[in-house]
């Protein structure tokens, strides 16, 4: 079967959706919700400052930002990405330690 969508339409409309969802603080940060993004953004070295609760089953994800933030998601989204996997193996395992421990009554992370 052929895939309809367009990469590069569905690409633009996950990015559009991204920039919706993600807000950027007057502090110098980067909020996003999006686990996976998250995780690569740290393995790509964005520092994660904090965890906030946003909604009873929502995490938001406080990082520093970077000029290199926009070129990072860009690639993200189009599969152009280059991690080392098991590091990003690693941080997706640590985001779920911190949410978890989140959810069980555990402090949010403040770096």
């Amino acid at each position: 079967m052929i895939d309809r969508r367009s990469r590069v339409g569905y690409t633009k409309n996950k990015m559009q959706k991204e920039t919706m969802k993600n807000t950027e603080p007057a502090d110098g940060a980067y909020s996003l919700s999006d686990f996976y993004l998250a995780a690569y953004l740290i393995c790509s070295g964005m520092e994660l400052l904090r965890t906030d609760r946003a909604k009873p089953n929502r995490v938001v994800f406080v990082l520093a930002d970077s000029q290199q933030r926009p070129g990072l998601i860009q690639d993200f989204y189009s599969r152009k990405a280059r991690i080392d996997p098991l590091a990003y193996k690693d941080t997706i395992a640590n985001l779920k330690s911190l949410i978890h421990g989140f959810k069980a009554g555990g402090v949010a992370y403040d770096a």
